[in-house]
């Protein structure tokens, strides 16, 4: 197996976790992605590295890993996601739905891994997307990294 297959299935196991705790669906990509920020951030500050591997760059709606869609598209071709762009009848404005259809597992995460992202995602389950787009704002390491720079953490990379 190779390191890209395994970052993937990682990243699609941490994903399928967290929309797990959000009760299998969640409105947003933005919203997702930022969680994806917040997990690896609580990885590199408490365990010395990120767990997905993901590289985010400073973007306007937060960070933002290029690779994202890519897994996303893994996840809604191996039938583990259905994915629906949305419109919102108020504003106009385009989103994606996330619906998991089946939770994704190769044994790429510890139980301990497992339990500190539901441990961290839960957090966040009743908050607002600009709420938790307000928190990745305030982080020193999205504050420190100028616009479309790889975001470090730390020097845990």
């Amino acid at each position: 197996m190779t390191d890209a297959t395994e970052k993937l299935e990682r990243v699609s196991e941490v994903i399928g976790l967290t929309l797990t705790t959000h009760g299998g669906k969640m409105q947003s990509k933005t919203r997702l992605i930022n969680l994806l920020y917040l997990i690896d951030l609580h990885f590199a500050r408490n365990f010395g590295s990120p767990l997905t591997g993901l590289e985010y760059r400073s973007y306007f709606y937060g960070p933002y890993p290029e690779s994202i869609d890519s897994v996303l598209e893994y996840l809604r071709s191996s039938g583990f996601l259905k994915i629906t762009q949305e419109k919102d009848a108020e504003t106009g404005r385009l989103y994606y739905t996330f619906k998991l259809l089946d939770l994704p597992q190769f044994g790429r995460l510890t139980v301990k891994e497992e339990e500190e992202i539901r441990k961290i995602a839960s957090q966040y389950v009743y908050n607002l997307t600009d709420d938790i787009l307000e928190k990745v704002y305030e982080t020193k390491e999205y504050i420190k990294t100028p616009f479309g720079e790889v975001i470090n953490f730390g020097g845990a990379l």
